[in-house]
């Protein structure tokens, strides 16, 4: 850090003016010309005393001073300084003063400025050093007095090297934040902050990830290898109702906002401070807004990509409806013809499931690029389930699929009833499908749902190979199919478009030993 362009700011608390006069002079610099003038006074009236020398500069900054002579006027100092956006980078505070003293003082000044670097100056206490700890926490420094002015100099650089390193993180950070960029170059940016992050907390290992249903945890970003952390054990305590933003457990640093969070491993015996915590906390925070800019922005691209090919598709679409409905229509028509002839019924069959396989693709575009707003009415989702299990039992019958269906309870939405049936029945067949074609031993399908924090939870879960992990990422974009002979790609996209009009979610979880759609929705 280049110190000669940047003026640090000093506050001084202390009831005492001769403590407060000593530090000042210590770190503010004299004028050379003032010097000069004071050892020329010296000489003139046989000044026996030396004028007192400072101690080379050329390595320190140049302070800015300011003195409060009690801990209120302290903190309503670093309040008017945080508001001009002119911070104060090191505290000197005296441990014993009128009123509030120096603990109280810095319990207070944390709650506005947690990053601000503190030191105790006192040669007596009241508090033991425990008390300290447990209240201001372990990143206060103490200096006894009397002091010498080198160790005032070295403790308010360290300081101020310290405040700035941590300022330029948070400077970084939140200018990350307000990049509109794609995923890729997001995850490459959210990688090298985690860096930085963890060479501050002085870590090897740190994931940063996502919590989705049934305790999953999608990774977004780390650093470090192997699997050092019990990630199924910390989220037992992540999901625990006293679980706080921030915890050190068992040498682990959980810092949690919303659906994220981050673990770290924390060196066995450093010091867990303030400073770290603020860091984290600001780091977590402004990841997940850059995630979230980069979702939008993603959306946004997608939405004006569909908007044009909306267009164009919808002209093609009704032209090209037409003659495939023309086509069933003509199909029905031999079929009354030729009931007696099974070689020629069949071929028509054939025919007639080819052109409504072509009518749902073109359903299925519709859909996807007009995403209109879904009309909405009460949903018993138990008669809803049984519904579903009525029409796609004997099919999968057929197939040799078992499917088995349970609602814990009495559950009850809002929504489009004919759009969520078509995303459960799309996730069934897709299953279906993939169990078929993997040839899986006593192939089974489990939908099951029910209240969990006001929501609806349900799954739809299978035994079959899984998803390719190559393409889980990816899985709900346009286009992407794995396991199906047939399709469009878009069943997932739509799918999502559905959940997300319900405002809810929908994500996945996969293994070798099956895979299972967790959708969440909300109960009325």
């Amino acid at each position: 850090m280049d110190l000669s362009h940047f003026t640090p700011k000093v506050l001084i608390i202390d009831d005492e003016e001769v403590v407060r006069d000593s530090i000042r002079e210590i770190l503010i610099v004299k004028e050379t010309a003032n010097v000069e003038l004071e050892l020329a006074a010296g000489d003139l009236f046989d000044d026996l005393e030396p004028v007192p020398q400072k101690p080379p500069r050329r390595y320190h900054p140049a302070f800015k001073v300011d003195e409060a002579t009690n801990g209120k006027a302290g903190l309503e100092l670093v309040k008017k300084a945080l508001a001009a956006g002119d911070p104060y980078s090191v505290i000197f505070c005296d441990m014993r003063m009128p009123g509030w003293d120096g603990l109280q003082t810095t319990i207070e000044i944390r709650k506005v400025d947690p990053k601000v670097q503190i030191f105790f100056v006192t040669a007596y206490s009241d508090r033991s050093l425990d008390e300290i700890v447990a209240q201001a926490g372990s990143d206060v420094g103490y200096l006894s007095k009397p002091f010498i002015p080198e160790e005032i100099l070295q403790l308010a650089t360290k300081a101020v090297y310290d405040w700035q390193r941590l300022s330029n993180l948070e400077y970084l950070l939140q200018v990350v934040s307000q990049i509109g960029v794609g995923r890729s170059h997001l995850n490459t940016l959210l990688s090298n902050l985690l860096h930085q992050i963890s060479d501050y907390l002085k870590t090897d290992f740190a994931i940063l990830g996502k919590l989705g249903p049934g305790m999953t945890f999608s990774e977004v970003s780390r650093i470090g290898l192997g699997e050092p952390l019990d990630i199924d054990r910390l989220l037992l305590r992540v999901v625990a109702e006293d679980m706080q933003q921030l915890e050190l457990v068992d040498n682990v640093v959980i810092c949690r906002m919303d659906e994220y969070c981050v673990f770290a491993l924390h060196p066995e015996g450093a010091v867990f401070n303030q400073e770290k915590a603020y860091l984290l906390q600001l780091f977590l925070q402004n990841a997940i807004r850059s995630i979230q800019n980069a979702t939008l922005n993603q959306q946004l691209v997608r939405q004006e990509k569909l908007s044009a090919v909306g267009q164009a598709m919808s002209m093609v679409m009704h032209d090209i409806k037409t003659p495939i409905s023309q086509i069933q229509s003509l199909t029905e028509l031999i079929q009354m013809e030729v009931e007696d002839e099974p070689d020629t019924l069949e071929m028509t069959e054939m025919i007639f499931e080819a052109s409504q396989h072509a009518l749902n693709i073109i359903g299925d575009m519709r859909d996807f690029v007009q995403n209109a707003e879904l009309p909405k009415e009460d949903i018993d989702f138990q008669a809803f389930m049984s519904s579903i299990e009525a029409e796609m039992k004997p099919l999968l019958a057929e197939a040799r699929v078992g499917l088995q269906v349970s609602v814990s309870e009495a559950l009850h939405m809002q929504g489009d009833p004919r759009k969520l049936r078509r995303v459960f029945v799309n996730l069934i067949n897709n299953a279906s499908e993939a169990l078929q074609g993997a040839g899986t031993a006593n192939p089974r399908i489990r939908l099951s749902a029910e209240a969990v924090d006001g929501r609806i939870e349900a799954k739809v879960a299978d035994n079959g190979p899984g998803i390719p992990p190559a393409i889980q990422a990816r899985l709900f974009d346009a286009f992407v199919t794995s396991g199906k002979a047939t399709g469009t790609g878009l069943g997932l996209a739509i799918a999502k478009q559905v959940v997300e009009a319900h405002d809810g979610t929908i994500s996945v979880t996969s293994s070798p030993e099956g895979a299972t759609f967790h959708i969440s929705l909300p109960l009325t």
